[in-house]
């Protein structure tokens, strides 16, 4: 159990480095959380920062979801008799509750999308593909791309059971997707709310 924590700690650290307020810090001398949409994401640092700086700031975010998923895919297996597929799915999920309430930002983050396509990529590539195929349907069904993020986040344990066939791995991918819609329910519920008015 030590191991685990120890793993999964280190990857929710990880996720937990905020790039997006260091960059916005370096460039402009600014937290980019109290400019244009407020989030901590690639999409409004190419707002606030300008377009050039969005593939550093997805890139970084990405990377270090990404990196902590491959980190618990290694070395979990080599200390517990633990699945490969499960323990890059624990430390994706980490990885992204990280990034989405960060320790080194107040707990105040992102929504996860850069970071779980990075984590997402570890653990499957075709999770990370029916995840993006998921979000351009449900973009083109919404019109809105934060609620096609949300509503395929619900659908990444049926990804996961398609793919892995992993009942363990599945919990932890539905788990991974309550905190992605979660994250992005002030987003749905305004969609829902114009949808009721339309």
């Amino acid at each position: 159990m030590f191991v685990l924590a120890l793993v999964v700690g280190a990857c929710y650290l990880l996720g937990s480095v905020p790039f997006p307020v260091i960059i916005s810090r370096l460039v402009l001398g600014i937290d980019l959380r109290e400019h244009g949409s407020g989030n901590m994401g690639a999409t409004n640092a190419a707002r606030v920062l300008g377009k050039r700086w969005f593939p550093l700031v997805f890139g970084l975010d990405l990377a270090k979801g990404a990196l902590a998923t491959y980190l618990a895919r290694v070395l979990l297996p080599m200390a517990l008799p633990v699945d490969p597929a499960l323990a890059a799915a624990a430390g994706g999920l980490a990885a992204v509750i990280g990034h989405c309430f960060p320790i080194f930002a107040g707990f105040r983050g992102g929504v996860g999308l850069a970071a779980s396509a990075g984590a997402l990529l570890v653990v499957s590539p075709w999770l990370l593909l029916s995840a993006g195929a998921g979000i351009l349907l449900f973009w083109a069904i919404t019109r809105n791309m934060y609620v096609g993020v949300a509503c395929t986040a619900l659908l990444y344990p049926l990804m996961g059971w398609y793919w892995l066939r992993a009942g363990d791995t599945t919990l932890v991918l539905a788990a991974w997707g309550l905190v992605v819609f979660g994250v992005h329910w002030k987003d749905v519920s305004k969609w829902l709310a114009g949808y009721r008015r339309a």
